[in-house]
């Protein structure tokens, strides 16, 4: 989906009639690619012309983040991740942070 924007509007998401928030869905964007932040994702997806609220990505660094909140792992201590960038910078922010 995002590698160009032919495969977002084939998605219903450029349509303002097919979209699934116009159907009073709720929209989620998940992925399993820790290389950027929702930073970088909310930054991704505006540049393709979507308008996506930082709150509605989901990356697994995020998830990581949220899971490290969750247990109430230090913010004094790393945790050290196996991942690309995306990761420590959800970590930092903590993933309770508009965008990131």
């Amino acid at each position: 989906m995002l590698r160009a924007p032919a495969h977002v509007s084939h998605a219903g998401f450029l349509n303002p009639r097919a979209a699934p928030r116009a159907q009073g869905k709720k929209v989620v964007f998940v992925t399993n690619n820790s290389t950027k932040s929702r930073a970088g994702y909310l930054g991704k997806f505006t540049s393709l012309g979507l308008n996506v609220a930082a709150e509605e990505i989901y990356s697994s660094s995020y998830a990581a983040a949220a899971y490290l909140e969750s247990i109430n792992f230090p913010k004094t201590k790393k945790a050290r991740p196996r991942a690309a960038r995306g990761a420590p910078n959800a970590r930092a922010a903590g993933p309770r942070a508009a965008a990131t």
